[in-house]
């Protein structure tokens, strides 16, 4: 499917209410449980790794819409 089709907006309004959810219910029970196990300096750690790969994704995806762009 293609932006340009009807169901388009639809479908993305869809997955962005899952994500969302998903993403509430990790911050609601996921998190308060690691927590619990995971020191300051791992979870220090893993919002760095988390960081890096979000930038790397969101360039790969930018430069992917300047590639189609041209």
């Amino acid at each position: 499917m293609t932006p340009d089709n009807e169901a388009w907006k639809a479908k993305v309004k869809v997955l962005a209410d899952m994500v969302g959810h998903h993403v509430d219910e990790e911050e609601g029970e996921m998190f308060p449980l690691a927590k619990q196990v995971v020191s300051d300096r791992e979870a220090e750690q893993l919002a760095e790794e988390y960081a890096r790969e979000r930038d790397s994704f969101v360039e790969d995806i930018r430069a992917d819409q300047r590639d189609a762009a041209e």
